[in-house]
C-alpha cells in the first residue's frame, strides 16, 4: 500500500493520535538540537586545547550558537508562519549538519566560530517548530500542556549531552563526533519531510491551510502589522524579560560552565561532574509538564510562574553559594534546579493567548530571541568573570561564585516581574480569537 494511502488510513482511524506524532516528529529535532547545544559543556577542554584559546574566547566560540539562534528567532517565527514547520525545520537540520561538518573541519578558531554560529542559525527554528506545530494541531486548552512536554522531551538531549556525550568524548576525537552529530542532521531532516504535514485534513481555521505548499497567513498581512502587535503589548515585553532571566542560570552555568565547576569545586572527574549536570536536564524533564499541570490546578499562569521563579532562585543560590554540601545533596539541588525552572515555559504560552493565533511562530521568535540573548550576553560575561577573579589561574570556589553572581541577580528579577503580569490562564482570560 502507497504510503500516502498508509497515512490517510491512519488519520481516518485513529485522529486523536495523528497529532501527536506530528509533534513528536518535530521534538526529534528540538532534542537534536539540545545536543549540539549542550555539547560545548563536554567539548569545552578539547576545544581550549585545540585552538588554543582562553575562558574567554571558550565563551565567544560556545555563545556563537546564541548570536544566530537569538537573531534569527523572529525570522524563524515569521518562516513557521508563512511556510509552515515541514519545510522550514526540514531546512533547519540540514543546516545543523553543515554547522557540524564546518566545526568538524575547522582548522582555526574563526573556522570553529563559524561553523557553531551556523548551527545556531539552524537550531533556530527547533522550538519555534514544536510550538507552531502545537497551534496548528491541538486545542487552545492543551498547547500549554504541549508546550511544557516539548521542554520536557527536549531535555533528554540535555541529558544525552552530558554523560553519554561525555563516554563518546572520551573513546573517540570530538571531531569524529562532528561529523557524526552531521550525519544524524541529514537522517533527521529525511524523516521530517516525510513525517511533518503543515495543516490538519479536514480542519477548518482562520488560516489558510488548503494545500500543503500554502502559506499559513494570508499574504497580505504584513511582517510589520503583526510583529507590531506584539511589540506594543506591554505583557510581551514582561513575559519575555521573565524567560530571559529565568534562562540565564541554564545558559551560563548548566550549558557551559557547570561541569567545569563542579570539577574544581568537589575535586570529582569530568565523567561525574557530567553526571551532575545532566540531572539538571533530568529536572527540566519533569518540570516542564509539571508547572504546566500546576497552572491549570490553580488556574493561574502568573502565579505558577512566580512560585517557579521563586524556588528556581532558591535552588541556584543553594548550588552556587553553600560550600558544605557533600556530592550527594549538590545532586538533589541540581535536579530540584531543573525541575524549579518548568514555569519559564508558560511565558510562551501566556504571551500566545494575549495574540492571535495565525502569529503564533512570531510570538514565540519575539519571546525566544529576548530568552536566547541570556545566552549571547552571558556565557562569555561569565568568562570574562573567571579569567578576571582568578587571575589567570585556574578558577577556584570564589572566582566562580562572583561569576555567577550576576546570574543569580537575575533569577530575583523574575520573580519581581511576576507582580506586573496580567493574568492570561484561558479560564480567567478569554483566548484572544480574533484573525
Amino acid at each position: 500500500m502507497p504510503i500516502a494511502q498508509v497515512r490517510k488510513h491512519i488519520t481516518q482511524k485513529y485522529p486523536q493520535v495523528i497529532p501527536w506524532v506530528i509533534w513528536m516528529f518535530a521534538v526529534v529535532f528540538y532534542l537534536y538540537q539540545m545536543i549540539l547545544r549542550i555539547s560545548s559543556s563536554v567539548l569545552a577542554d578539547d576545544w581550549i586545547t585545540s585552538f588554543h584559546i582562553s575562558t574567554t574566547e571558550l565563551g565567544l566560540l560556545s555563545g556563537a550558537y546564541y548570536y544566530s539562534y537569538g537573531a534569527l528567532q523572529i525570522p524563524a517565527g515569521i518562516a513557521m508562519d508563512r511556510w509552515g514547520p515541514r519545510s522550514t525545520l526540514t531546512m533547519a537540520s540540514l543546516i545543523c549538519a553543515l554547522g557540524c561538518v564546518i566545526m568538524a573541519t575547522a582548522s582555526s578558531y574563526g573556522m570553529a566560530f563559524g561553523g557553531r554560529f551556523i548551527v545556531g542559525v539552524g537550531a533556530s527554528c527547533g522550538f519555534l517548530g514544536c510550538l507552531k506545530i502545537a497551534s496548528l494541531w491541538f486545542p487552545h486548552s492543551q498547547i500549554g500542556l504541549v508546550a511544557g512536554l516539548t521542554t520536557s522531551l527536549g531535555m533528554i538531549g540535555g541529558i544525552i549531552g552530558n554523560v553519554p556525550f561525555a563516554a563518546l568524548n572520551a573513546l573517540h576525537t570530538w571531531r569524529a563526533i562532528q561529523w557524526a552529530l552531521g550525519l544524524m542532521g541529514v537522517f533527521i531532516a529525511l524523516t521530517i519531510w516525510m513525517g511533518i504535514r503543515n495543516h490538519h485534513p479536514g480542519k477548518s481555521t482562520h488560516v489558510r491551510e488548503s494545500a500543503e505548499g500554502a502559506p499559513l497567513i494570508p499574504a497580505n498581512e504584513t511582517i510589520r502589522d503583526s510583529l507590531g502587535k506584539i511589540i506594543q503589548q506591554p505583557q510581551s515585553w514582561i513575559m519575555a524579560l521573565f524567560g530571559f532571566c529565568m534562562y540565564t542560570p541554564l545558559a551560563a552555568f548548566t550549558d557551559l560552565w557547570g561541569i567545569s565547576f563542579f570539577k574544581a569545586t568537589l575535586g570529582i572527574s569530568e565523567k561525574d561532574a557530567s553526571s551532575l549536570n545532566s540531572l539538571t536536564f533530568l529536572g527540566l524533564m519533569i518540570g516542564g509538564p509539571l508547572f504546566a499541570i500546576y497552572a491549570d490546578y490553580v488556574q493561574s499562569h502568573r502565579h505558577a510562574m512566580r512560585t517557579s521563579a521563586l524556588l528556581f532562585s532558591l535552588m541556584f543560590g543553594l548550588l552556587i553559594f553553600s560550600p558544605w554540601f557533600p556530592t550527594l545533596v549538590v545532586a538533589s539541588l541540581c535536579l530540584l534546579f531543573g525541575v524549579s525552572f518548568g514555569g519559564e515555559v508558560i511565558a510562551f504560552v501566556g504571551i500566545a493567548n494575549t495574540m492571535p493565533r495565525k502569529i503564533s511562530g512570531l510570538c514565540s521568535g519575539f519571546t525566544n530571541t529576548i530568552v536566547v540573548l541570556s545566552g549571547v550576553l552571558f556565557q562569555p560575561f561569565v568568562g570574562w568573570l573567571l579569567g578576571v577573579f582568578s587571575s589567570g589561574q585556574s578558577p577556584d570556589r570564589t572566582a566562580y561564585i562572583l561569576a555567577f553572581l550576576p546570574a543569580w541577580v537575575c533569577t530575583c528579577c523574575a520573580i519581581v516581574l511576576t507582580f506586573f503580569m496580567i493574568e492570561t490562564h484561558p479560564n480567567k482570560r478569554k483566548p484572544h480569537t480574533s484573525p
